[in-house]
């Protein structure tokens, strides 16, 4: 005569023309699978984990770099040393808690709240969206030391909680950011937006290009950007707009993930598997080469690797895995 039903971590019982009643609640989500005529539940009890994993300039091996139980790597620096992460389980109204770790394995250093978008490239600065989640987001500078966080002024646009790219100026000065932005009701769109000097945020991406929400990266020179369109292969743009223009050797099946420091080269993600197969194209030629194959050494529960940040000499790495394991069960008293 009824129905148990069970949401995250919570039981409920459903009758016709009833509403459902909450029975309890658990520490664990938990996945009904049959009840017996005696009232005992056969059930899955899970727990899911994001981990951090990466491996540090000179090193061997990899090493764990979780700090709680939903460690999201946003970027590593461009020596490799440095990762900044999100806790995506420790959230304020400003957003996600964000750390900023050596990659060596010290304790991290809690920079704040809101969502990460891009580094200096000295890492004095973390750039970040304070406020993500509402329609009051802002665009903030903190410092990784000494120093006072800085707001800067956006025209306007409203800079999601995506990757974004620190761009530095010729002759000392704050930069430029390239970032995902929408004008008012417009659609996303990677603009170019000076740090100072008042220049209106330009838009590098046309209005009628669909943008995934990852898989874009900029030349180390600042003077191209590689897009992914929603759909299809990624293509390449001028950073004052022109383009697009396609890529040799990559397949609509790639996601990239930055350039080599010659600007030649393109780090793409073959798969979204274990083990995940990492690619260096030459994008002149179209060559492709197996950089390496990501794979955490414990594989148990994990099924893709995402979120995979390469330094500039491709000498150290951070990824992250979606680990969920579950344990049979039988619950009983839920009546």
């Amino acid at each position: 005569d009824s129905v148990l039903v069970s949401a995250g971590n919570n039981v409920f019982r459903v009758r016709p023309g009833s509403d459902p009643v909450w029975l309890t609640g658990l520490p664990s989500s938990l996945r009904l699978l049959d009840v017996s005529d005696s009232g005992q539940v056969l059930a899955a009890a899970a727990v899911v984990r994001r981990e951090m994993i990466g491996r540090a300039p000179g090193a061997t091996a990899e090493r764990d770099l979780s700090w709680q139980d939903w460690s999201t790597p946003s970027l590593l620096s461009e020596d490799g040393r440095l990762a900044a992460f999100e806790e995506g389980n420790d959230v304020e109204r400003d957003g996600y808690a964000i750390y900023l770790r050596n990659i060596d394995g010290s304790p991290p250093l809690h920079l704040g709240y809101g969502s990460v978008v891009a580094l200096s490239p000295d890492a004095r600065w973390l750039a970040l969206v304070k406020r993500p989640f509402g329609n009051d987001s802002e665009l903030v500078l903190v410092p990784t030391g000494p120093g006072e966080p800085r707001t800067v002024p956006t025209d306007g646009l409203r800079v999601l909680n995506s990757e974004g790219f620190w761009l530095g100026a010729e002759g000392g000065g704050t930069g430029s950011l390239v970032v995902p932005a929408r004008d008012g009701d417009g659609p996303v769109r990677l603009y170019h937006l000076e740090l100072e000097g008042g220049r209106a945020p330009r838009a590098i991406t046309p209005a009628d290009l669909p943008l995934a929400p990852n898989g874009h990266c900029v030349s180390a020179d600042g003077r191209r950007v590689v897009v992914r369109p929603a759909g299809g292969t990624a293509v390449a743009f001028g950073i004052d707009g022109e383009g697009p223009h396609p890529l040799p050797g990559l397949l609509a099946t790639d996601l990239p993930l930055r350039f080599d420091r010659d600007g030649r080269h393109l780090y793409v993600q073959a798969a979204l598997t274990i083990p995940s197969p990492i690619d260096r194209i030459d994008i002149i030629t179209g060559e492709r080469e197996r950089w390496c194959e990501l794979s955490p050494r414990d594989p148990a529960g994990v099924t893709t690797a995402d979120r995979v940040r390469i330094s500039a000499d491709g000498s150290a790495y951070v990824y992250s895995i979606r680990r969920n394991l579950s344990r049979l069960t039988y619950v009983e008293g839920i009546e």
